[in-house]
């Protein structure tokens, strides 16, 4: 009779027509294929021996099954022969043990996995099927096509003698995974073969089973039936060690070596296999602002990372710096912090203070390169750090010198021996206990025509290095040689972290403000000024630059007699009207061009001073820089936009403000956002000056703990206040902000073209708007432009008495960098003048300013790397008073001392 074959099970089939009904288990549900196409037939074979017949609702199958199917059988043989001892089976006994590698090829080759057939009688050849099937997570199956004959025929010829698989049989139960033998059910082959063709399994839960089937393609009944059991649990673990102390500046940090990681293949003794991941970085501020800082996850230009097994692999700085993408901007994503806010003068990211974590996880590489799951937990591979590298202010003198004489110009010394010189140490703004440095004290000697801060370039008349705490004591009777009577000295002391690799960061570089005081009562005197400038300066609201204006008007109009004038008052009103800003270094030039003026308690108005000639700059740099102070005057779309960033996150952050300065900046947003429509009239220049102050009162709240100590409050308040003077809508001109009387719209430049053709301007002398014509008679009351273009001029000293001044200096341009700040800012904010708009920095410069506010200017040596002594410069002098005797004469002025 001709056989039927009728799949059950998936795998198994009961076959029909040879007289005896195969692998009748009393308990296995039964399937037909022949049924409809979407149901089956149903047996069970239940206890009793009788055959079932359920769940068949195609009436043409059910008719078959119900009254054909058992005439057929019985036609076939008498009685079904049910019992186990009448069926020929072969047992099948696979085992799956360790080590398990992904790549399964490799594991059923190896000896980890077993399989044994042993036949109840004497069988004819048989082949040998393989099936993987995966339990969990994702259930899917591999298995060799039942229609493959190849090499996977075995013996069975001796009853009950085991036959044991060998490698090269089990693989040839598997087509030796030649895809194009195996039937994949629940995954897609492909996305799991590697570029070589390799099968590399996920990690889950397997079993791994053989069966035989004869030369009919049928499978030959196994009562001992027993598939191994595996796990693939690959992957990686990451070990993060961070060695202290970690400094601010993270991506330094990681090239130093300060934080280092290990990698190594996790169930090594399972996944004895190489694997190539990429690796993904981040930093997590846990306090006091909690944010994140992470490459993006879908980065993959780092280089691959090879692991192989055994040894943990130790990663260094070359595969660090690139798991946060080389900290390029472009490459990050971040979360409670804007990257801006975190830069310093560099560009580079600089954390603030506060508790950190940093952490690293790997993703697989796909065959074709690209990136996929993750090899290990992003939640583990952590290491913790803190940071808190601001010592505070640098050390300063409590007590300088002994026998001090408070009520003299200069600090006098009565001879003594010892001299006691004392200082405070730096003190830690973050917590850190005082102390872990050393010290390094100088005395130099202070020259007449000199100020303390020249006195830095003068030889050592003594110095100790290294000193071990802040107390010195000079013994004068040992160093005879040192202090001479009635000669002045500047003395200075510099703290240094004993840990040369500390991050702590200590303001001015870690030097003193320099004291100077005079030893001995007798002073000796020298060719020059006798005075110092500090005698000669005002402050700007005490002087009466006004009213001198008056008084030299009427003089020249005939109406007022000459008029003795004081030399401090004369020198501010002689300065202002040569367009020079007032400070103590334009006073020093002033006063060593006119030497006779130290003499004199008054002088004339009609007094002729000697002026300084500056040099003029080429043509082209002039031209290039009139330009460039065009675009400076109109507003920026960049830096609009900035600002709105800036005062979103600062709208945001509102919650998170320590509580006793939750006022303050709740009252400094709301004035903020009742101006942001109208920061689309200000210029360029003045936008950036405002964002410079927001992202530095961003970052002094990020850095802030719940509440706020004295110095934090202070500062906090310093940046809220200057916010406010910068942005105040106010008729007086104290602000980048002011209304147009009868107008709504604000700008920071006065001039506006009017219908008449007349200019319209404000000025700042009345704050009312004038009528004028263009000429010169008619400009002198009148502020054209608020954003002033400003000459930045050096000059140095010769080294021979008298000094005079070098006012074309072109070895200037080599050896000095110009800078200036709000008082406000902390240095690393600093613009450097002339960084965006001159291609030299020459012994002039040129610079576009706000000029109503108060700049800090100094200079930096480019060959000794010292800075000269930050000069005060309001501009508001210049403006108010430049060019109303002389208009025209030249551009307003800033000199500055180098040496």
């Amino acid at each position: 009779m001709r056989e039927s074959i009728y799949n059950f099970n998936g795998t198994k089939k009961l076959i029909i027509g040879t007289g005896t009904l195969r692998r009748p288990e009393l308990t296995k549900d039964l399937y037909m294929q022949r049924c409809h196409a979407t149901q089956s037939i149903q047996y069970s074979l239940a206890v009793g021996q009788k055959l079932l017949i359920s769940n068949c609702n195609a009436s043409p199958y059910k008719t078959f099954v119900k009254r054909i199917l058992p005439v057929l059988l019985c036609s076939c043989m008498c009685t079904f022969a049910f019992t186990q001892a009448s069926v020929s089976t072969v047992n099948s006994v696979t085992n799956a043990a360790s080590p398990v590698t992904p790549f399964i090829s490799t594991y059923v080759s190896s000896t980890a996995v077993t399989s044994m057939f042993t036949p109840n009688s004497q069988q004819p050849p048989a082949w040998i099927y393989g099936q993987i099937n995966c339990i969990s997570p994702t259930p899917f199956s591999i298995a060799l096509d039942t229609g493959y004959r190849g090499k996977n025929q075995i013996s069975l010829a001796n009853s009950n003698v085991p036959v044991i698989l060998r490698p090269d049989q089990r693989l040839a139960a598997f087509g030796d995974f030649n895809p194009a033998t195996l039937v994949p059910s629940g995954i897609n082959l492909a996305s799991i073969t590697d570029a070589g063709g390799n099968i590399k399994l996920p990690n889950g839960n397997y079993t791994i089973c053989f069966t035989a089937r004869n030369s009919d393609y049928q499978i030959i009944p196994s009562p001992i039936f027993v598939c191994g059991n595996f796990t693939i649990a690959c992957g990686v673990l990451i070990n993060t060690m961070v060695r202290p102390p970690v400094g601010p500046l993270i991506a330094r940090s990681l090239a130093n070596e300060n934080v280092g990681a290990s990698v190594q293949i996790r169930n090594s003794s399972q996944c004895n296999t190489q694997m190539q991941v990429k690796l993904f970085g981040k930093i997590e501020c846990l306090s006091p602002a909690p944010f994140t800082i992470q490459l993006n996850p879908q980065y993959n230009l780092q280089p691959p990372i090879t692991v192989n097994p055994g040894v943990p692999l130790q990663l260094t700085s070359k595969d660090l710096l690139p798991a946060f993408g080389n900290f390029l901007e472009n490459n990050l994503v971040t979360t409670g912090v804007d990257l801006a806010s975190v830069k310093d003068v560099n560009n580079n990211i600089k954390l603030p203070d506060g508790n950190y974590r940093i952490c690293f996880y790997a993703r697989y590489l796909t065959s074709a390169g690209e990136l996929g799951d993750n090899a290990s937990d992003p939640n583990l591979g952590c290491g913790t750090f803190n940071i808190c590298n601001r010592a505070g202010g640098a050390p300063q003198f409590t007590q300088p010198v002994s026998n001090l004489n408070i009520n003299a110009g200069i600090s006098v010394v009565q001879p003594a021996s010892p001299l006691i010189f004392t200082w405070t140490p730096p003190q830690s703004a973050c917590g850190l206990p005082a102390g872990g440095y050393t010290y390094d004290f100088e005395i130099r000697e202070l020259f007449a025509n000199q100020n303390v801060n020249d006195a830095i370039n003068n030889p050592f008349v003594f110095r100790k290095t290294s000193l071990p705490s802040p107390t010195f004591l000079l013994d004068t009777n040992l160093n005879k040689n040192v202090l001479h009577e009635g000669r002045k000295y500047a003395v200075r002391v510099r703290a240094v972290s004993a840990n040369l690799n500390s991050p702590v960061e200590i303001d001015n570089s870690g030097y003193s403000r320099i004291e100077a005081f005079q030893y001995g009562a007798n002073l000796i005197t020298y060719n020059g000024v006798p005075h110092e400038p500090e005698d000669y300066y005002i402050p700007f609201m005490e002087r009466k630059s006004d009213f001198w204006d008056g008084v030299y008007s009427s003089y020249r109009k005939r109406t007022r007699g000459d008029t003795l004038v004081p030399v401090k008052e004369y020198i501010a009103f002689a300065l202002t009207q040569n367009s020079t800003a007032y400070n103590l270094d334009a006073i020093e030039l002033f006063l060593s061009l006119n030497p006779e003026l130290a003499e004199l308690k008054k002088v004339k108005i009609s007094y002729t001073p000697k002026l300084p000639e500056f040099p003029s700059l080429p043509v082209n740099d002039q031209n290039d820089f009139d330009k460039e102070h065009g675009i400076n005057l109109e507003p920026d779309k960049f830096e609009e936009n900035k600002f709105l960033k800036y005062l979103d996150t600062l709208n945001n952050y509102k919650q998170k403000i320590p509580a006793n300065a939750a006022r303050m900046i709740s009252d400094l947003t709301s004035h903020l956002n009742s101006i942001k429509t109208q920061v689309d009239s200000v210029d360029r220049v003045s936008v950036n000056l405002i964002n410079t102050v927001l992202s530095e009162l961003l970052y002094e709240l990020r850095r802030s703990s719940q509440t706020l100590d004295r110095n934090q409050l202070n500062q906090l308040q310093g940046l809220v206040s200057t916010l406010q003077e910068l942005t105040a809508l106010s008729p007086n001109s104290t602000s980048f902000f002011y209304e147009f009387p009868g107008h709504k719209t604000s700008s920071l430049s006065s001039y506006r073209s009017h219908p008449s053709g007349h200019s319209q301007k404000i000025s700042l002398v009345n704050n009312a708007i004038q009528i004028n014509d263009d000429g010169p008679n008619h400009i002198l009351a009148a502020i054209i432009k608020q954003l002033l273009p400003f000459d930045v001029i050096v000059y140095r000293y010769s080294k021979e008495t008298p000094a005079q001044p070098f006012l074309d200096a072109p070895d200037l341009s080599k050896t000095y960098r110009i800078f200036y700040t709000l008082p406000n800012l902390y240095n690393h904010k600093n613009p450097e003048v002339n960084a965006r708009s001159a291609t030299r920095l020459a012994s002039t410069v040129q610079v576009s300013l706000p000029s109503n506010i108060t700049f800090t200017f100094w200079t930096l040596n480019m060959l000794n790397h010292k800075n000269t002594k930050p000069e005060d410069v309001d501009l508001k002098d210049v403006l108010s008073h430049t060019n109303k005797i002389l208009p025209g004469l030249k551009k307003p002025s800033i000199v500055l001392k180098v040496d």
